[in-house]
């Protein structure tokens, strides 16, 4: 989620910085197998169970999507949610955009 925050906070788009967020579970992918794998039994008596696992392991689509709306949701913009929650004004933002883009 904190990359998700600083790509946000660089400019990237929604769907961009989603797509980035999920990608972990590609890279984790051998970590997630095992996980499931070691654990088929328990996840055949409690389904539920494989969400959890998927989240110690790798990431959830689902909290991956929760965030960025809940973000658009309780904010006008990405502007008022740096600075509400971080204190970051705009020219804080433009500066980290400056200096890790382009």
């Amino acid at each position: 989620v904190a990359a998700m925050l600083l790509l946000l906070a660089l400019g990237c788009n929604d769907e961009t910085v989603f797509q980035d967020y999920i990608y972990s579970n590609e890279c984790r992918k051998p970590f997630i197998d095992g996980s499931m794998k070691g654990h088929k039994e328990q996840i055949a008596k409690n389904p539920e169970l494989q969400e959890l696992l998927q989240m110690k392991d790798g990431v959830s689509e689902k909290i991956g999507r929760d965030v960025i709306a809940n973000i658009h949701h309780r904010y006008s913009d990405l502007n008022e949610f740096f600075e509400k929650e971080y204190g970051l004004s705009r020219k804080d933002l433009q500066d980290l955009k400056d200096k890790y883009t382009e």
